[in-house]
């Protein structure tokens, strides 16, 4: 019998972990999102039910590079960072701490165009209006 102390992976009785965030595109307000927050991480009735419990991240977008083509739920419809229609349900839930995570910079998936710029700018954007993406 080994006296040998070792650190698992994971905490007992666990084997695995899992991280799972939403998605938030095609959402226009601070309800909708605060909607399904409520069904994936809460615990009492919803409009679809007993919420899940969950632990459910929520991302967004700095910029949307085509936004007369996608709903990307984005704080700029453009990359030179004029307000989308998104801006404000994107600042009231990232101060209600639904949204927690920045999926990236942008949706550049049709076209590129990422400079450090950009991510200057957004900072700048949160940090004027005394918002924090944890």
């Amino acid at each position: 019998m080994s006296n040998a102390v070792e650190i698992r992976s994971f905490p007992y009785p666990f084997k695995a972990g899992f991280a799972f965030c939403n998605d938030l595109d095609g959402f226009s307000s601070f309800g909708e999102m605060k909607a399904l927050h409520d069904v994936l991480n809460g615990a009492r009735e919803t409009v679809c039910g007993p919420g899940l419990g969950m632990e459910v991240g929520n991302s967004f977008h700095f910029y949307s590079v085509h936004p007369e083509q996608d709903d990307t739920f984005a704080y700029f419809d453009t990359l030179g960072g004029r307000l989308s229609s998104y801006a404000a349900p994107i600042r009231e839930g990232i101060a209600a701490g639904l949204l927690d995570t920045m999926h990236t910079w942008g949706n550049y998936s049709q076209r590129g165009g990422f400079f450090r710029e950009q991510a200057e700018k957004a900072l700048e954007e949160l940090e004027k209006r005394n918002l924090n993406v944890p």
